[in-house]
């Protein structure tokens, strides 16, 4: 079992949700009782491409505001084993556009989390998440909502209360909770993977795939 000491909660703000290049990328370190180390970072850049409308009215940041800032190609990515985020899966995909090497990253995602072991409730977004666990800071999301480093710190908040009740003492064990249960593409797409002929499941785990998938092909 790999027992990284440190993780990274991450969050990205982009450019929309057609082929997103990131605007702003926030990072908290976290060591495996999900303390912060004290190393974080948080920074605008122009994506090199025009931001949609919609983005904008979300996060507040336009076009001129990183027309100056450094191209999102230029974000360097710590060293790091897993990354946690809400829709982990989307802010992945917001690095590789940005040149980042993700094939070896294992994502923690929260919204996975909460729904297998919070199914009882009745919304899973960070924003319905937090003020259900913390009914206090409403206001504070409210108001900062959609900042990458706020909804990094939110993250975190979330995922502490989600381990009251997962007790994970490893970041390993809360990635293998975020593992596909059913196959998600092709021809076997909706099965469980052990119901997945073995000779198709040795071929897909040589291809191209993210590493949730592929650790899931392998248990």
């Amino acid at each position: 079992m790999n027992t990284s000491a440190h993780a990274l909660i991450l969050d990205t703000e982009t450019t929309g949700t057609k082929d997103p290049h990131a605007t702003e990328i926030a990072w908290l370190e976290i060591d495996t009782l999900l303390m912060p180390t004290g190393q974080h970072f948080n920074a605008r850049f122009n994506p090199q491409k025009p931001i949609e409308y919609g983005a904008s009215k979300v996060t507040g940041i336009y076009d001129e505001d990183v027309a100056e800032c450094p191209p999102h190609t230029s974000f360097v990515m710590p060293q790091t084993t897993y990354l946690i985020g809400h829709h982990i899966s989307y802010d992945l995909s917001v690095l590789k556009n940005a040149g980042v090497d993700i094939s070896n990253i294992k994502p923690i995602c929260t919204c996975i989390l909460a729904r297998k072991f919070f199914g009882e409730l009745p919304k899973f977004s960070l924003g319905a998440l937090l003020t259900h666990f913390y009914p206090d800071d409403r206001q504070t999301y409210e108001m900062h909502a959609h900042g990458a480093y706020f909804d990094v710190l939110f993250t975190h908040k979330v995922l502490m209360a989600l381990n009251e009740r997962i007790e994970a003492d490893d970041f390993e064990t809360l990635f293998l909770n975020c593992l596909p249960k059913t196959m998600p593409f092709g021809k076997h797409k909706g099965k469980e993977f052990k119901d997945i002929p073995p000779d198709y499941k040795r071929w897909l785990a040589r291809q191209d795939i993210d590493i949730a998938l592929k650790t899931a092909l392998e248990c």
